[in-house]
């Protein structure tokens, strides 16, 4: 998303568009990264962070295809606008999920709270400077204007795919871990069902009711 964001104000305006057109589009892009913060608590606690990173991707998605599909400016700044709306969107989303997402690395060892989170503060704010350092080598290689911002896309598709790879591990991880403890809950049970107290059937037969009283 930083990508985008650092440089469509430019292919913007080599393309024709005006500095307030493309501020415009900047105030929604930003409108639509921290908005949905009011219910992502709540759609994290119901659906869980996978949930959500699966929202997050989808929506880059469908962000970078639409400005795959910009024309110019011959169709207005509508296809700018969504593009740069969705991206927000799924950036608000994907990062309130890896935020959660995180506190669950330090959640069996609390003490290791402070390094786990500078580490992932570090490196986010590493690769996000790599970034958008690179943004603008990459959409002059393109060519700037409106073939720089395509190959821009497509170089954000490239590192979404790895977005998706890394999520297709997760929930794989996922769902050995559940699996895992499930079949703990169910040998647990079994040798619960083993040590308890033997019950004694009242209805014995009257030959071994002899028996026992002789």
């Amino acid at each position: 998303m930083a990508q985008p964001m650092s440089i469509f104000r430019v292919a913007m305006r080599e393309v024709g568009f005006t500095d307030r057109q493309s501020l415009t589009v900047m105030e929604f892009h930003f409108l639509a990264m921290y908005s949905p913060g009011f219910i992502g608590g709540w759609f994290i606690e119901k659906f869980g962070m996978l949930r959500s990173s699966q929202v997050a991707i989808a929506t880059f998605l469908l962000g970078s295809a639409i400005n795959l599909s910009t024309q110019a400016n011959s169709n207005g700044t509508v296809s700018w606008f969504l593009g740069m709306v969705f991206l927000g969107i799924g950036w608000n989303f994907g990062y309130s999920g890896a935020t959660v997402w995180v506190t669950k690395v330090y959640a069996a060892a609390p003490h290791f709270k402070s390094k786990v989170q500078a580490a992932n503060e570090s490196l986010t704010f590493v690769l996000s400077g790599i970034l958008i350092f690179s943004t603008g080598y990459i959409y002059n290689a393109g060519g700037a204007s409106i073939d720089g911002w395509r190959v821009l896309n497509y170089f954000i598709l490239g590192l979404i795919a790895i977005l998706i790879c890394l999520v297709l591990l997760a929930m794989q991880h996922e769902k050995k871990t559940n699996s895992g403890s499930s079949s703990s809950k169910r040998e647990s049970s079994f040798e619960d069902a083993r040590t308890a107290d033997p019950i004694i059937d009242i209805n014995v037969l009257p030959e071994q009711s002899e028996e026992l009283e002789l």
